[in-house]
This record gives structure tokens, C-alpha cells and sequence, in this order.
């Protein structure tokens, strides 16, 4: 049976110490990156609901007038949708920002521990 090389076993310990921060980058990244996907596949289903809305208007509309009114009614609902999802990408913008940065100071924390780790082994 082989046996196992404590310095190589050592090595990969390092290895793997060494890309953790990066293996919590890509999953904070792709966490990210999922919500913003989501954010946009809501925001274009409020785009396809308001074009349905103003295609039922045109086709129920009777005169001019009722088709004049019903449509600023569909957008005047249309952009307060938006604004709400407007402040809600800000919001998403500012917790994947603090997210990042919490990111990056644990890694500065524990980067001098890492190091000085290393240097001994």
C-alpha cells in the first residue's frame, strides 16, 4: 500500500488555504449575479404584463378618449412598478457592495495569518 508524503500533504493544505478566498469569490459572485438575473426576469415580466395591457386597451377601446385614458392609467401603474423596482436594484446594488467589501476585509484579515503560516512551514 502506497503511503502518503507529509510535505505533499502540506502542500495541497497550502494549496487549498492559499484559493480559498477565491472559491468565496466566484460563490459570492455567482450568488450576485442570480439575484441581478432575477431582478431583470421581473422587471421584463412587468414589461411583457404592461405591453399585454395596452394591447387589450387598443383592441377593447371604444373612442379615442376612453383608449387615451385607460393608457395613462396602464402607465402611470407601469412607472410606479418601475420605480419600485428601480429602488429595489438600488437596494440589491448596496447589499452585494457591503457583501463584497465584508468579502475583502475578512480575506485582508486573515491574509498576514495565512502568510506567516506559510513561512513557517
Amino acid at each position: 500500500m502506497a503511503q502518503a508524503i507529509p510535505e505533499f500533504n502540506t502542500l495541497i493544505e497550502q494549496q487549498k488555504a492559499a484559493l480559498a478566498p477565491f472559491a468565496r469569490f466566484g460563490e459570492t459572485s455567482i450568488r450576485s449575479f442570480e439575484r441581478l438575473l432575477r431582478h431583470h426576469y421581473a422587471v421584463a415580466g412587468d414589461v411583457l404584463e404592461y405591453s399585454i395591457a395596452q394591447l387589450n386597451a387598443l383592441s377593447a377601446a371604444k373612442d379615442p378618449a376612453g383608449l387615451v385614458s385607460h393608457q395613462s392609467g396602464l402607465a402611470a401603474d407601469f412607472v410606479a412598478k418601475q420605480t419600485s423596482r428601480s429602488n429595489d436594484f438600488f437596494k440589491l446594488a448596496t447589499e452585494v457592495q457591503a457583501e463584497f467589501g465584508k468579502l475583502v476585509e475578512t480575506v485582508a484579515e486573515e491574509a498576514p495569518a495565512a502568510a506567516a503560516k506559510a513561512k513557517a512551514a
